[in-house]
């Protein structure tokens, strides 16, 4: 990258649970810096998660940005895709006004609004390849778990034919610590695969998770959830959780779509 006459970044922009959206300057970082530089970067969302700023103001992605430009990033291509992967805007150009550009159609299309927070919530994390493993689809978790009440219920559908998906955040799952004792050590010694660890921790505890999912009933306890058979024995477990009464929101398109309260 060092040796290159014009230095030209590509990417897709979608929603980011803390880097706010993709693409842009995340070609450089976390794309091509050094380990040590992502966890810094990365540690910050603990700060952040609970109330992310608007993208602008966005201190990780406002770093990110920053990284970018010492790389030296002249020209970008970034495309905004649909939920079934069709390109709805194409936008090229300088490293910040073309990026948030596509960042405005973006969000246009995935912050989706909602008149506030549901007793329980179904969220699916859309399929292939977004449901692969649980790394990919605590994504699809986080949006549920703004749009859900404290105390209430989520229900993860995620196939996850790959388990975990990542090492770190596999060993962080099975050493036995409640979800508060995940979220301290995150806090104070931030590590990438332990961030992912922190996110199922943080629902945790506050929220109770059912899955309905491939994953042994083992792997799924692990992650502070209970597995059900089918989504209607996840829906029956939830309303035995939250009463008859309880308040549905149903998000199809999970690992895309960022609920918003109105």
């Amino acid at each position: 990258m060092d040796e290159a006459d014009f230095l030209i970044t590509i990417g897709v922009v979608m929603p980011h649970y803390f880097a706010g959206f993709s693409g842009g300057r995340k070609s450089i970082l976390p794309g091509v810096v050094g380990k040590q530089t992502v966890e810094r970067n990365h540690a910050r969302m603990v700060e952040i998660m609970d109330n992310l700023p608007p993208i602008r103001e966005n201190p990780i992605s406002l770093e990110m940005i920053h990284a970018a430009r010492i790389a030296g990033v002249d020209f970008i291509l970034n495309v905004v895709v649909d939920e079934g992967e069709n390109v709805v805007e194409v936008v090229a150009g300088d490293l910040e006004k073309a990026w948030y550009k596509a960042v405005d159609v973006s969000q246009a299309m995935y912050m989706i609004p909602i008149p506030g927070k549901a007793d329980i919530t179904i969220s699916a994390a859309s399929g292939f390849p977004r449901d692969i493993n649980l790394y990919q689809a605590q994504k699809a978790l986080d949006h549920a778990d703004r749009a859900t009440k404290r105390g209430g219920t989520i229900i993860l559908i995620a196939e996850c034919r790959n388990g975990y998906g990542e090492k770190v955040f596999e060993e962080f799952m099975n050493a036995g610590y409640s979800p508060e004792e995940i979220m301290s050590r995150i806090k104070a010694h931030f590590v990438m695969g332990g961030h992912k660890a922190y996110g199922f921790a943080k629902v945790a505890a506050e929220k109770r998770v059912i899955m309905v999912t491939a994953l042994s009933e083992s792997i799924v306890s692990s992650c502070f959830a209970q597995k059900a058979s089918s989504l209607d024995a996840a829906i029956e477990m939830a309303i035995a959780q939250q009463g008859p009464e309880a308040k549905f929101i149903i998000m199809p398109e999970g690992s895309i779509a960022a609920p918003v309260i109105l």
